[in-house]
């Protein structure tokens, strides 16, 4: 009952005469695991100017279950198995929990596009867009065959499958870059002029008054060269490659330092290999 009094209510309450898009992410702010939280905020942000922007994303926790914040409507469930903790089941329990969500947004809102970002969310977006009989754009911020250096496991077989689907199955492909493009090309029998590459945009952020301050607790060498690298510490940023190379960049250039920030699970075999 509550749930249908929110969609009558941001039914009342949206931008008449805005086009309508549906983004279809996992993770999404405050909900932050990687990048793709953080992209498809932004990507929200910018076509709000525009559209009608709605989200349809998880709820890890007691986050609100549909929420206007900063002109984006934000609708989150939970999967229906919420506690299982086998991965597949648990992205199954989640696309079929979005799914029945987003069967009850149609019922208020006509999207024009479903926008859905990676497989995590492909069996959501694919249904729908048979469903509705609208167009399915899908962005792939990287591969399984990407992170992994090709495929081996069965579990790597199944998540690359589940890729090639959604892709062929998709309207059109964007990807952030020319090489993941390339990549994209290499491993699924999709048409190149079905792909789009759109670079990740950056927020422009107010001049701070004492830019300096952002290097204070910092061990910045004056009048050395900084190699700075910030990122999620995991086995694709390519942080272990940097590390390798520190001592042959030293070597040509002794006045060159390295900072690396961020945080994940290979944060401590980084500091360790470091040391090393």
């Amino acid at each position: 009952m509550m749930e249908t009094v929110t969609a009558e209510r941001n039914k009342n309450t949206c931008h008449k005469g805005m086009p309508k898009i549906l983004l279809l992410s996992w993770e999404y702010p405050p909900h932050v695991v990687g990048g793709l939280s953080r992209h498809v905020h932004g990507l929200a942000g910018g076509l709000k100017q525009d559209y009608e922007v709605h989200v349809l994303t998880a709820n890890p926790g007691d986050l609100s279950s549909s929420e206007l914040k900063d002109g984006i409507y934000i609708h989150r469930v939970k999967p229906l198995n919420e506690k299982d903790p086998n991965f597949l089941h648990w992205i199954l329990g989640l696309n079929l929990a979005m799914e029945q969500k987003a069967n009850e947004l149609t019922s208020f809102h006509h999207f024009e596009l479903i926008h859905a970002h990676d497989w995590l969310v492909g069996a959501c977006g694919l249904s729908l867009k048979e469903r509705l009989q609208c167009p399915l754009i899908t962005t792939i911020h990287a591969t399984e065959y990407g992170r992994n250096n090709g495929i081996y496991t069965e579990l790597q077989k199944f998540i690359h499958r589940k890729e090639e689907q959604l892709i062929l199955g998709s309207d059109q492909v964007i990807v952030c870059s020319e090489y993941m493009k390339e990549e994209v090309l290499q491993q699924f029998a999709v048409e190149s002029e079905k792909m789009s590459v759109i670079a990740n945009g950056i927020s422009k952020e107010p001049q701070l008054d004492d830019p300096d301050s952002l290097l204070e607790g910092l061990q910045v060498k004056k009048g050395g060269r900084l190699i700075f690298s910030i990122g999620r510490m995991v086995r694709e940023k390519g942080f272990d490659t940097l590390i390798e190379a520190a001592p042959i960049i030293k070597e040509k250039y002794p006045e060159t330092y390295m900072i690396i920030a961020g945080k994940g699970p290979m944060l401590e075999a980084h500091r360790k290999k470091r040391k090393n």
